[in-house]
């Protein structure tokens, strides 16, 4: 069986006409699936006694994200840690991306920081304000 040179040339097309379809398919699958964001400690929700907090996830398809506006930076596996320090009370942690489209993902965070209760400290005061008054007077003689 003999190809001719029409064949031939067909048969070449085809495969350059497929090997560019499923190079786009696989560079689209990126903009179709935008930017996400998981995140893996601290779970919503949760109390603290401890002021400092480590955030971490990982990341795939993005640009760029940050953490309450604040930029942060991933390495090459898309996973970030950052620590922060909480107020105490209700807090809320954002953390936005957005992928080279400029398509944005957002997960919020939600964590109360108890703080430790502070120790009463009373100051007794013995002396009255003509006391002291008078105190000053005798020294300064």
């Amino acid at each position: 069986m003999r190809i001719s040179k029409l064949n031939l040339g067909s048969i070449i097309f085809l495969i350059i006409v497929i090997v560019i379809g499923v190079y786009a398919y696989s560079r689209s699958l990126n903009y179709f699936k935008g930017p996400n964001i998981v995140l893996s400690c601290p779970r919503s929700g949760v109390t603290t006694t401890d002021p400092y907090v480590e955030i971490r996830g990982r990341t795939e398809r993005i640009a760029k994200i940050s953490l309450n506006q604040r930029p942060i930076f991933t390495d090459d596996d898309g996973i970030f840690t950052e620590s922060l320090l909480l107020m105490p009370g209700y807090n809320i942690l954002t953390i936005e991306a957005q992928d080279i489209f400029g398509r944005k993902v957002k997960e919020t965070t939600e964590l109360v920081y108890l703080p430790p209760p502070q120790p009463e400290v009373q100051i007794e005061i013995n002396e009255t304000e003509s006391e002291v008054n008078n105190n000053l007077l005798e020294s300064d003689n």
